[in-house]
């Protein structure tokens, strides 16, 4: 070839080449602004519904929550079973004396054994505790048959009271289950297990006495009240079937007081139904009257039961027990534990007024009550 032809087509190839280079440099360095130019898309990580997962969250917070505050519930049920507090008065309140009006600060709370000895049946008390509300019954006598199988009733007075007084005549429905029944206007019957309670710890304060008077604050159908005259009056089945429960020769009278004038209506209307004699014979009144107050007109009474509970010391009320008399009645406010207490009254230094020295308060179980109402204002 000539010289110069093949110089030409050198010249033309190594054009060529570097027009391929400078395409494959430029392509790259496009490459590289374009990456710096247009942001990188940011990586998608698969996601589960975020509705369903929000929704699930608060039902397993709601289910922790809820076991907290059982198990925050059950320890302080547990506390008001076990340490038994026994209650004096907490808050400074004004106590009549003989003389003057004074200033009286006591413990609301002592611990057993501070100033009571009543420390046993701990152990039975709580099996009785969880026994109680399942005693239903078929009727009266099964129901009151239940309460003993079950340890709640102890004594034979208890059972035979329990047996002649028949609930069928007191509430409308459901009158043998072992749970409080509503009676109308806010207030209630107490279950039977609690009727049972109540009277296995009056009864040993009136063993052995012939005259007896007895107060039922908060009497609301009538139930307790009858049954409490019973034990005072035996119901005359026969000529030989008069002598009184509690023994022979005892003579005594029982007072019902109720806030609501319809309750007393009430009340009596139920007495009437199977226990007509108890009123006709004067052994039991119903009347309208201030639990607060109570009936000093009456008193002193060898037993007083509250059915409502009172959010503070009744110190009126508790000031018309006889020395040696017992009053059984639940405290506490609506929104705190309450307690049944029983108070009984030791002594009369001050036999007017209050004074603390002159109690012994045992706390015996957790209970659940309506309030203890004051009367509605005249104005």
């Amino acid at each position: 070839f000539d010289r110069g032809n093949q110089h030409q087509i050198f010249l033309w190839q190594q054009s060529k080449s570097n027009q391929v280079k400078s395409s494959q440099v430029y392509k790259n360095k496009s490459q590289s602004l374009a990456h710096l130019m247009i942001p990188s898309t940011p990586s998608v990580v698969p996601t589960t519904n975020t509705p369903a997962a929000a929704s699930l969250f608060r039902v397993v917070r709601g289910v922790l929550i809820l076991t907290l505050l059982a198990f925050l519930f059950t320890v302080s049920t547990t506390e008001a079973f076990t340490n038994r507090p026994a209650f004096q008065n907490k808050n400074t309140s004004t106590a009549r004396s003989s003389n003057q009006e004074t200033k009286t600060t006591t413990v609301f709370y002592q611990r057993d054994g501070d100033n009571n000895n009543n420390n046993n049946n701990d152990n039975s008390n709580n099996d009785e505790i969880m026994r109680a509300w399942t005693c239903h019954g078929k009727n009266q006598r099964d129901l009151v048959e239940r309460l003993r199988q079950a340890g709640i009733v102890k004594t034979p007075a208890v059972q035979k009271v329990l047996e002649r007084v028949d609930r069928a005549n007191f509430i409308p429905s459901n009158p043998y289950m072992d749970a409080p029944q509503g009676i109308g206007l806010g207030q209630t019957i107490s279950a039977p297990h609690m009727h049972a309670h109540v009277m296995e710890e009056i009864y040993p304060y009136l063993v052995g006495k012939k005259e007896i008077t007895l107060l039922d604050v908060g009497s609301g159908s009538g139930y307790l009240t009858a049954a409490l005259g019973r034990w005072i009056q035996e119901e005359p089945r026969g000529l030989d079937e008069k002598t009184p429960i509690l023994g022979s020769g005892v003579t005594g009278k029982v007072f019902g007081i109720d806030v609501h004038q319809g309750l007393i209506d009430l009340s009596i209307q139920n007495i009437r139904k199977g226990d007509a004699d108890l009123l006709d014979t004067g052994v039991v009144k119903i009347m309208l009257g201030d639990g607060w107050k109570g009936l000093p007109s009456e008193a002193p009474f060898d037993a007083i039961h509250v059915g409502a509970a009172a959010d503070g010391m009744p110190y009126e009320l508790v000031s018309q027990l006889k020395v040696g008399g017992v009053m059984i009645i639940p405290m506490g406010a609506q929104t705190q534990i309450q307690n049944l207490y029983k108070i009984e009254r030791t002594s009369a230094n001050d036999p007017v007024g209050f004074d603390p020295s002159d109690y012994r308060i045992i706390s015996l179980l957790g209970v659940r009550y309506v309030p203890l109402v004051h009367p509605p204002s005249k104005n």
